[in-house]
């Protein structure tokens, strides 16, 4: 819990630091539809160094400077400076600051914090989840007419897909979907049961490390779509910074329903 207390400060001073920014965004393009910003950068210097003067003894690694580690034994932060960065290029809201600390490629730890409507989801293994320091619980279910949080990525995969059964029956059971360009803050609305569900093909361990925990921690599920585990993670490779996730987050009934739907598609996970 302490590492918790010590760890949430940090969180909330990046976000501060997010929305009170009004410099150049000197935007670079890592990949198709994947970019980079000067706020990207300098919040995530700020994350490795506070992080590492409060947990020297961690390894502290970021989406943006990331290279590889031989080993996920032990405690490592994986820190996402800005997810949303498309968001905040084009002056959308939805962006969020994500931390996680992984002990033995498991996330223990995690925060989440969105500095536009100062919300901070947080969880630590086996005590909970919270939002702004309140519990957040899925025991009493999610309402039907809640939608459910897709990514463009999943949009992509299923328009390769053979059989588009499972995604046109996917739409009429569960009707309107959301893509709100922040995977971090759309598995935090999954816990808040704001979303029925959410279903990513694109995203990367940084997007999801936190997010997984807290939605865990609500009471819900997090893995695969075909219903198997994702974490812990076995490798943190340089081939790691482009892995894609195919995660589905949800209340247990609802993923089983899901998962269900796709049972008989041929994945490529």
């Amino acid at each position: 819990m302490a590492v918790r207390e010590a760890m949430l400060p940090i969180v909330q001073e990046a976000a501060r630091r997010i929305g009170a920014y009004s410099g150049k965004l000197d935007v670079r393009v890592k990949a198709p539809h994947d970019y980079v910003t000067r706020i990207d950068i300098e919040i995530e210097h700020y994350l490795l160094r506070a992080l590492t003067e409060a947990f020297p003894d961690h390894r502290v690694v970021g989406e943006e400077s990331f290279h590889g580690l031989d080993t996920v034994s032990g405690p490592i932060w994986i820190v996402d400076p800005l997810d949303g960065t498309t968001n905040v290029i084009h002056r959308l809201a939805p962006r969020a600051v994500s931390v996680a600390l992984l002990f033995d490629g498991l996330p223990v730890v995690g925060a989440i914090c969105d500095p536009i409507h100062d919300e901070m989801f947080d969880a630590v293994r086996g005590y909970g989840a919270r939002l702004n320091g309140q519990p957040l619980s899925l025991a009493g279910g999610v309402s039907e007419q809640a939608p459910i949080g897709i990514s463009s990525g999943f949009i992509l995969w299923c328009e390769e897909l053979d059989d588009r059964q499972p995604l046109l029956d996917l739409g009429r059971r569960f009707g309107k979907f959301r893509i709100m360009g922040s995977q971090a803050l759309q598995l935090c609305y999954v816990a808040d049961a704001r979303l029925r569900a959410n279903l990513s093909r694109e995203a990367k361990i940084w997007d999801d490390a936190a997010g997984a925990l807290i939605v865990d921690e609500a009471g819900g599920w997090y893995g695969d779509i075909t219903g198997r585990a994702i974490f812990p993670v076995n490798a943190l490779s340089p081939a790691a910074k482009g892995e894609e996730l195919f995660s589905l987050a949800s209340p247990l009934n609802v993923s089983q329903e899901i998962s269900a739907l796709f049972q008989y598609t041929e994945f490529r996970l």
